[in-house]
């Protein structure tokens, strides 16, 4: 009985239990009926519990969808700022091949754009550093642009670049901001900016800074005119083998810089001479390239060859003499005969300076043949043509042609006309040379050598018509009898004008007259052989006295005739006419008034 009741009570207790819970209206775990906060998750079980408990989920949520949008936003700044760095990057790159190329302008038009994308980037900063240094010592200006706006461009950043920088490229810093003071001195005074002062500053960061060096010995060469001061800069500057090409660049101007100011003939001017020679020399030993030069090797070499004589005479070849060896003279004048073509006046120099100095060493035989030549290469008006006559006929004795023509022109041209056949190229040639040299020394001074011209022009003439008549005749045209008959109208022009100086009045006539009957290469040929036999009757009218005035009537006719004749077949030179003091006896015939009033 006690056993049975024992099991109920219990079962009793345990159904009473069940009875009294509930269930989480968050988790659905069972619970305690009645109880405020589940056993189980904690959520409270009260109405205001849960609204709570979902405000707070709601908040949660809210602030997890805040978070979301906040890093999406993040993350879209931070791709745009990943963006505008790809594009500095891509722009500055291009600057810098831009750089590389020389294209400086543009160049730095580029670093501006990338600037504006950020004007703190340390990328842009540095690139526009090492453009500065590359382009102020290569500058150059074009159309407008002036150094002045290449300066106000670059100077902002030399400052920044020497404050920040220290050592080597402090020091190069400061030397370019000196180079860009004087660049813009060049157009605008800068009284108060001491250019010396700022590149002796660079030299105390760095003392063995090749610009400052370079720039210091540039400014003593072009402003100082103190070659002596300039050299040992110029000389510091050249060790460095990273920048001897811009050295050696800038140390060709500044001579160039002395030269042009110094003046041919001064004391500075030879002293720059010398100082190009020893250059030029050095450098071809050094093995060194003048392709960094403005004009390259053809400029050096123009430059160091004119410096041997700058009226293309080698006057300055005995001062040069003693500053090389003469091996090193020849290995430098063979050098730079290299770059020019042989016919330029410096390389005709060039080896007229060769036969010096093989005379000076006392290789007669092979300057002679030098000297002889460039006796056949250049012409009777070039400065070398003194010098070389004189060097040949010191070696030998005899005097050149060209000499020879100088001493007696009309004889040496009268044997090369005798010397020649007719029919051909040098027959022409040394007819119409010939002519050109009568024309030239036609005057009385020369009367001696009129009897040699007049026998010499009279068997040209024999001699052409000679071979005219025995000339196959064809129907078709033939250029050599054009040209013989060219050649026999020259000839006979010629005799007719030195017979006429020579006041030989009646043979003048005589050719005339015959020439006048001949079939003329041109109208005014004829209407020129007219003029001219006009004036020869004047001429010999003038010659008779009062008991011939019946000849001088004559003659006077014949001369106003000649001339109506010439002025018909179209001679119009009208001021020569009236002062041409030939004409002077033909003056009071009507005739002559009639024709000559109103012209």
């Amino acid at each position: 009985m006690t056993e049975t009741n024992n099991k109920t009570g219990t079962s009793t207790m345990e159904d009473l239990d069940s009875a009294i819970q509930t269930v989480c209206r968050v988790c659905r775990q069972s619970i305690p009926a009645g109880a405020r906060i589940c056993t189980k998750c904690g959520a409270s079980q009260t109405l205001w519990g849960m609204v709570a408990f979902i405000l707070k989920w709601a908040g949660g949520v809210a602030t997890i969808v805040s978070l979301l949008i906040g890093m999406n936003s993040l993350y879209g700044i931070y791709r745009g700022q990943l963006e505008k760095i790809d594009m500095i990057r891509e722009i500055a790159d291009a600057a810098d091949r831009l750089r590389d190329d020389g294209d400086y302008a543009r160049a730095w038009d580029l670093y501006e754009q990338a600037q504006q994308l950020n004007p703190a980037s340390r990328r842009v900063r540095r690139g526009q550093e090492k453009l500065a240094l590359c382009w102020l010592p290569d500058v150059s200006i074009t159309g407008d642009e002036t150094f002045t706006d290449i300066v106000n461009s670059t100077m902002p950043v030399l400052l920044l670049g020497a404050g920040r920088s220290s050592g080597e490229e402090a020091a190069d810093f400061e030397a370019l901001i000196g180079w860009a003071h004087y660049l813009e001195g060049r157009e605008r005074s800068l009284e108060d900016v001491d250019v010396p002062k700022i590149y002796r500053r660079a030299l105390k960061i760095d003392p063995d800074n090749a610009l400052a060096h370079m720039f210091l010995g540039h400014w003593f060469a072009s402003n100082q005119f103190d070659l002596e001061a300039a050299r040992p800069h110029f000389e510091a500057a050249v060790q460095d083998e990273k920048r001897r090409s811009l050295v050696r660049r800038y140390q060709w101007s500044a001579l160039g810089n002395m030269q042009y100011i110094g003046g041919t003939g001064s004391r500075e001017n030879l002293a720059v001479r010398k100082e190009q020679v020893r250059l030029a020399h050095e450098m071809i030993e050094q093995e060194e390239s003048f392709a960094s030069i403005r004009g390259g090797a053809v400029a050096v070499a123009r430059d160091v060859l004119v410096a041997y004589g700058p009226r293309y005479r080698g006057e300055n070849f005995e001062a040069l003499w003693p500053e090389l060896t003469p091996e090193n003279h020849r290995k430098l004048i063979e050098s730079l005969l290299g770059e020019l073509d042989t016919d330029d006046g410096a390389a005709q120099q060039g080896r007229f300076i060769l036969a010096r100095i093989e005379e000076k060493l006392g290789n007669e035989a092979a300057a002679l043949q030098l000297y002889r030549t460039l006796d056949a290469e250049v012409g009777s008006s070039y400065g070398l043509r003194g010098p070389i006559d004189e060097a040949i006929e010191r070696l030998s004795g005899e005097p050149t042609q060209h000499r020879l023509k100088q001493q007696d022109p009309i004889g040496f041209h009268s044997a090369a006309l005798l010397d020649t056949k007719p029919g051909n190229k040098e027959f022409s040639q040394a007819v119409a040379t010939f002519s050109r040299v009568i024309n030239n020394v036609n005057d009385t001074r020369n009367v001696k050598q009129f009897p040699q011209a007049i026998l010499a022009l009279e068997t040209a003439r024999t001699r052409l018509t000679d071979w005219l008549t025995n000339h196959p005749q064809s129907t078709e045209p033939d250029p050599n009898i054009e040209q013989a008959r060219k050649d026999y109208w020259t000839i006979c022009s010629t005799l007719g004008s030195i017979l006429l100086t020579a006041r030989a009045f009646d043979k003048a006539i005589e050719v005339y007259e015959k020439l006048s009957t001949e079939e003329s290469p041109s109208a005014w040929s004829r209407a020129a052989v007219f003029y001219d036999l006009s004036c020869a009757y004047s001429l010999r009218a003038e010659t008779y006295g009062p008991e011939s005035a019946m000849l001088r009537s004559i003659d006077v006719e014949s001369g106003v005739a000649h001339l109506l004749e010439a002025i018909q077949a179209g001679y119009d030179d009208w001021d020569h006419i009236k002062r041409d003091h030939d004409l002077d006896a033909l003056r009071e015939h009507p005739d002559y008034k009639r024709v000559i009033t109103g012209q």
